[in-house]
C-alpha cells in the first residue's frame, strides 16, 4: 500500500496480473456495510470464484487442466414461480426459457436456509450450515472447510473474484483473493461481461452472484411498463376452452376489476417493499389486492435479470466459450410474496419462514455441447451442486461433502465423459459422489437472518422435508415452541396445519431432526478441526481509527465509489471491529474480525451507495483480539 494516512486522499496500487494500476481513495467503511448491502437494494454482486488454502500437496497444474470452463451464476431472492421458465404464464425469461431448451431444468430443487449467506457457503462447499458454521450473523467458516474455489484454484484455473461483498465474515476462509478492481464501471453488472471479453483462453471457475431482484423492488420506470403490458395481456388471454381466465390471487394482475395499477402502487404495502430492504412483519399492512402491484414489480425485476443474464450467455457465446463452459443457474433462496401474509425472506421481513416459496430455488445445468433439453422432478438441494461439478469433471468430492452428484440425471451415462485426473490425496482426500435420489432435505434459519440481534440469536426455524411432507420446527433457547406439518400432495400451499392430527408422524420427524442435527455437528467435529488461536497483542497501545474522519459524509465521485478504512496498529495483527449503525428498523449492531489494519471496499455502484443513506448513522470501532482497550467510536455517514 502506498502514500499516508494523513490527510485526504490516499493512493493505493492494485495488482492486477502483475500490474500496478493505482487509484484514489478517501475515507471509508467496514463490512457492516456488507450487511446492508448483502441483502439490500438491486445490485449485481459478481461473485466470482477463487483460490484457497491447500490442505496439501497439490497437483501440477498442467497434469490436471480439463477442457471445460465452469459459470456458477447464483440470483438473490428468486421466486422460481416467478419465472416463466418455472411456469409464470407472462413471459419474464424469455432468454433462459430459450436457453434452457438445450439444457436440464430441476423443477424441485431448494435452498438450504431462508436467507443469503448460509446457501451460499453450502453451495460452494457442499455442505449443510450446521457443517460450515455460517448459520447466523457474524459467523464464518473453518479455513479448513473445501470449496470449489480452492480446489479449482489449486488445479490451475483462472478464479477471479469480481465480487465486492465478500469481504463479509461470511464469505472469508472460502478460498476468495482480493477483488480484482480492473473490471470494474460504474455500470451496473459489466465486470463479469469484461471478464468474459479479456479472458477466453484460459480455464476458468467463476461464480457471479446478483441481487438486482432483492428488495426493494423498484425497476426502471421503463421495465415496469412493459411487464404491466404483459400481465395485462395475459389477463386478456383465453383459456383453453375459450373463455377469458379469472384474475386470481397467484396469476391475477393487470386491472382484472380490482385497483387499476395507479392506485396499486400508491398502497402503504406497496409503497414499504419498493422503498425499504427491510420490512419487518407486522411493520405494514397489505391489503387485498396489493398482489397486482407486487407480482408486476416483482416480475418486472425477474424480467430485467433476465435480460443480463441473456447478454452473459450471448457473451459465451459471442467468445466461442459455449461448447466448452458449463453454466449452472441458480438462487441462494426465493422470495414470499403474500403467498402466506407478507413479503420477503428472514433478512428482510425478520421473521423466518420455510414455506415453498422462500425455499424453492431455480437450479439450471447446461453441459458444453448439450443440444436437448431435459426436465428433472427429483428432490435436490444446494448441496448438490458442488458434487455435481466435481463429479462432471472426473473428480471425487471431498469427504465432508454432504451433497449427491445429479449427474445421472443429465443424460450422462459412464464413459460419456472422459475421466480427468484430480486432486491427490495428498490435496482433497478422496471422497465419493454419491448417485442416488434424495429422499430428504433440511432446513434451517436463525430467526432474522442477517438482521438477527444478539438477543434473537437463539430463535431458530427448521425443516425436513421430503417428496410428500414438510415437517417444521421452531425453538427458542433450545426448546420447541411450534411444530408444523404439511401433506405437499394434498395442500401444496401449505394451508393445513396437521400436526394435531397426526402426532405419531410429527414425533418421528421430529426424532429425525435431532438425528439431522447430531450427525452435522459430528461431522463438523470429524472433519473440519477449529482454526488455531491468532497470537495475543493484549499488550500493545489501544488502536485509533484514521478513516473516515470524525463525521465526515461519504462522497460517491470523491472517493471513487469505494472505501478505505483504516486505523493504527500492527499490520499483522487481528482485531475486533464494533458496529452500530442505522435506527429503527434499519439498525444492526454486532462485532466480527478482521486481519490487518485497514480494509478497502468495493467499488459500489452509485445506486447502492445512495441507498446507505438509509441505513445512517455509521458508528465504528476497534480493539486488538484478545485485548479490552478498543479506540474511540467514530461516526460517518453516506
Amino acid at each position: 500500500m502506498n502514500g499516508s494516512i494523513s490527510g485526504a486522499p490516499l493512493n493505493l496500487e492494485d495488482r492486477v496480473n502483475g500490474k500496478a494500476r493505482r487509484r484514489t481513495w478517501t475515507s471509508a467503511s467496514l463490512w457492516m456495510v456488507c450487511c446492508v448491502l448483502a441483502n439490500g437494494p438491486g445490485r449485481l454482486l459478481p461473485a466470482a470464484a477463487a483460490p484457497g488454502q491447500d490442505s496439501g500437496r497439490s497437483l501440477s497444474p498442467a497434469a490436471a487442466l480439463p477442457d471445460w470452463n465452469v459459470l456458477l451464476l447464483t440470483i438473490d431472492s428468486c421466486h422460481a414461480g416467478r419465472m416463466s421458465l418455472y411456469g409464470n404464464k407472462v413471459k419474464t425469461t424469455p432468454n433462459l426459457d430459450r436457453w434452457a431448451r438445450q439444457a436440464t431444468v430441476f423443477d424441485r430443487a431448494y435452498s438450504v436456509s431462508a436467507w443469503t449467506a448460509p446457501g451460499l457457503v453450502s453451495l460452494l462447499s457442499g455442505t449443510l450450515p450446521g457443517v460450515h458454521g455460517v448459520d447466523s450473523r457474524d459467523r464464518r467458516a473453518p479455513s479448513s472447510l473445501p470449496t470449489l474455489l480452492k480446489i479449482f484454484r489449486q488445479q490451475g484455473y483462472e478464479v477471479p473474484n469480481l465480487n465486492f461483498f465478500t469481504f463479509a465474515p461470511y464469505y472469508q476462509n472460502l478460498g476468495l483473493p482480493p477483488v480484482d478492481r480492473s473490471y470494474f464501471t460504474q455500470e451496473d453488472g459489466e465486470e463479469l461481461l469484461h471478464y468474459l471479453d479479456r479472458n477466453a483462453a484460459r480455464p476458468f471457475f467463476i461464480w457471479y452472484h446478483t441481487t438486482q431482484v432483492h428488495q426493494p423492488y423498484d425497476p426502471p420506470q421503463d421495465v415496469l411498463q412493459q411487464v404491466m403490458r404483459m400481465h395485462e395481456e395475459t389477463d386478456r388471454m383465453p383459456s383453453a376452452g375459450g373463455r377469458r381466465p379469472e384474475a386470481s390471487s397467484q396469476e391475477g394482475s393487470g386491472r382484472s376489476g380490482r385497483l387499476g395499477w395507479e392506485e396499486a402502487f400508491e398502497t402503504p404495502g406497496i409503497q414499504a417493499v419498493r422503498r425499504g430492504a427491510i420490512v419487518p412483519r407486522g411493520s405494514v399492512e397489505f391489503r387485498s389486492g396489493d398482489d397486482q402491484a407486487l407480482r408486476a414489480l416483482y416480475d418486472s425485476e425477474i424480467y430485467r435479470v433476465d435480460s443480463f443474464l441473456g447478454r452473459v450467455l450471448d457473451k459465451l457465446r459471442e467468445q466461442k466459450l459455449e461448447e466448452r463452459t458449463l453454466v449452472v443457474i441458480t438462487a441462494d433462496h426465493g422470495e414470499e410474496l403474500l403467498e402466506h401474509g407478507f413479503v420477503g425472506h428472514a433478512s428482510t421481513s425478520l421473521n423466518a419462514r420455510l414455506f415453498e416459496e422462500v425455499t424453492r430455488i431455480p437450479l439450471i445445468l447446461r453441459l458444453p455441447g448439450q443440444k436437448t433439453g431435459r426436465r428433472v422432478s427429483a428432490l435436490a438441494q444446494q448441496v448438490d451442486v458442488a458434487a455435481t461439478i466435481l463429479d462432471l469433471l472426473g473428480w471425487p468430492a471431498p469427504p465432508v461433502s454432504q451433497g449427491q452428484t445429479l449427474k445421472p440425471f443429465l443424460g450422462m451415462g459412464p464413459g460419456r465423459r472422459p475421466v480427468r485426473q484430480g486432486p491427490s490425496a495428498g490435496s482433497i482426500r478422496s471422497g465419493t459422489n454419491r448417485a442416488t435420489r434424495r429422499s430428504e432435505i433440511f432446513l434451517e434459519s436463525v430467526i432474522a437472518g442477517n438482521q438477527t440481534s444478539k438477543e434473537r440469536e437463539n430463535i431458530w426455524v427448521r425443516a425436513v422435508r421430503t417428496p410428500a411432507v414438510k415437517y417444521v420446527q421452531e425453538s427458542s433457547d433450545g426448546r420447541i415452541t411450534g411444530e408444523s406439518l404439511f401433506d405437499l400432495r394434498q395442500d401444496p400451499g401449505e394451508r393445513r396445519n396437521l400436526a394435531a392430527l397426526r402426532s405419531r408422524e410429527v414425533r418421528r420427524f421430529r426424532e429425525r431432526m435431532a438425528r439431522l442435527q447430531s450427525e452435522n455437528q459430528a461431522v463438523r467435529d470429524r472433519y473440519l478441526p477449529p482454526d488455531p488461536a491468532s497470537a495475543s497483542f493484549a499488550g500493545h497501545d489501544c488502536p485509533a481509527i484514521q478513516m473516515p474522519e470524525p463525521g465526515q459524509t461519504l462522497d460517491y465521485a470523491l472517493h471513487t465509489g469505494a472505501l478505505l478504512f483504516q486505523w493504527t496498529g500492527d499490520a499483522d495483527a487481528v482485531y475486533r471491529i464494533e458496529y452500530d449503525i442505522g435506527q429503527g428498523d434499519h439498525h444492526v449492531a454486532g462485532q466480527y474480525e478482521a486481519k490487518g489494519n485497514y480494509q478497502v471496499l468495493g467499488p459500489f455502484p452509485p445506486e447502492l451507495w445512495r441507498s446507505l443513506k438509509a441505513w445512517n448513522p455509521f458508528r465504528i470501532r476497534v480493539a486488538y483480539k484478545g485485548a479490552s482497550c478498543w479506540s474511540d467510536w467514530r461516526t460517518f455517514q453516506f
